[in-house]
């Protein structure tokens, strides 16, 4: 009887463990997201081994300029297995990583494979995350089309109720309209900052904010 005790014992604490693990490493996820870095460094202190901390240390790294390493750990994390639907997010922040590295190819391999798990399990959130990959990587090519592909991810961005992703592909539009069509790319980046405030993400938040100063806009007091 007390070998079982014990043995259940071990089971529940390793399992609230690892519920912990995994609460501390999302939250970690939305000071990254919010742009409070420094809280996020501590939440992760020590669960950097949970499969939840990847994206958060990942976005640490990209948020400090480190994308070579942020693209290295989304890699290793996703050489383990066949990305999937929960990969999805993962996936995105790995193609942004590739791209400011200017691994275009590599970003190209990781936009396909979103294609494909879009594709395979179609929902507004997935493929909006897809036809984001493809509009900045053509973005990043200075192919026209990538106006439509990041259209295309805000309609399903809103659809899927995800605000963040919406206000940065808003951004992300109103930094390929700026040198063409300067009125609409100030549009997006007003209602980019507007969100960003409204959710609490300071860094895209500031980073709205110059984009709107660059077109000769006053985006804050």
């Amino acid at each position: 009887a007390e070998r079982e005790l014990e043995v259940s014992m071990r089971l529940y604490n390793d399992s609230y463990s690892a519920l912990r693990s995994g609460a501390v490493a999302r939250l970690a996820d939305l000071r990254v997201r919010q742009g409070k870095l420094a809280d996020a460094e501590r939440l992760l202190g020590e669960h950097l081994d949970d499969s939840f901390a990847v994206r958060p240390q990942a976005g640490l790294h990209l948020a400090y300029g480190d994308a070579g390493v942020a693209a290295a750990l989304l890699r290793r994390h996703l050489a383990g297995h066949e990305a999937g639907v929960v990969d999805v997010p993962l996936l995105a922040v790995l193609v942004d990583a590739e791209l400011a590295c200017g691994h275009h190819e590599a970003a190209r391999t990781h936009t396909d494979r979103l294609a494909a798990i879009a594709q395979g399990s179609p929902t507004p959130a997935l493929s909006a995350f897809a036809e984001q990959a493809v509009g900045l990587l053509m973005a990043a090519g200075d192919d026209a089309r990538a106006v439509a592909h990041l259209e295309a991810a805000l309609s399903g961005f809103e659809a899927a109720e995800l605000p963040l992703e919406q206000a940065r592909v808003r951004l992300a539009l109103a930094r390929l309209l700026a040198s063409d069509e300067r009125t609409m790319a100030a549009m997006e980046a007003a209602a980019a900052l507007t969100m960003f405030d409204q959710l609490g993400a300071r860094r895209d938040a500031d980073a709205a904010a110059s984009v709107l100063r660059s077109l000769g806009v006053r985006g804050r007091t």
